[in-house]
């Protein structure tokens, strides 16, 4: 009887690390199936001259800004995408809209080393996704844009 009490007072302990290691497990399961989960940590909208895709001081301060705070988290990257208004013609503007993406990247890499695979790759979108009438040039200076967004993978954020 006294040995059957030993067994038993043996097995407890080791129900409770294994279900400890279980639910260790489960949790590390849901961080790997996170990895490709992004989070939004930071957006930067910087905008631009009529026909042009050179940044300004004002756009130059706040892209200084997202590298900064890149810089201190791990596992980051950062999307690159362009615009353009809807006036002038539309492959003209699709191209605009890549090289003002490109100008982006450029002066992340260039200014604040930031490493190239930690870039996805830039895209242009034309004038195909307005976020203001063009039809004022209110409107109009407000789609010549680049977002950039500062986005962390969920898998590799603390829980």
């Amino acid at each position: 009887m006294e040995r059957a009490q030993a067994i038993q007072a043996g097995v407890a302990p080791v129900e409770q690390k294994t279900a400890e290691t279980e639910q260790k497990l489960a949790e590390t399961n849901a961080r790997i199936g996170d990895i490709t989960n992004m989070d939004t940590r930071k957006m930067v909208t910087v905008n631009f001259a009529v026909n042009s895709a050179t940044l300004s001081p004002e756009s130059k301060s706040a892209l200084d800004g997202l590298a900064s705070e890149a810089k201190g988290i791990q596992g980051y990257v950062i999307e690159v995408r362009g615009f353009a208004d809807s006036t002038g013609n539309a492959d003209r503007n699709l191209v605009l809209s890549k090289q003002r993406a490109e100008a982006v990247v450029s002066y992340l890499q260039i200014t604040h080393d930031i490493p190239i695979r930690r870039i996805v790759t830039p895209a242009g979108y034309g004038s195909s996704r307005a976020v203001a009438d063009n039809a004022t040039e209110a409107g109009r200076a407000s789609n010549r844009r680049v977002e950039v967004k500062l986005l962390v993978s969920k898998g590799l954020q603390p829980k």
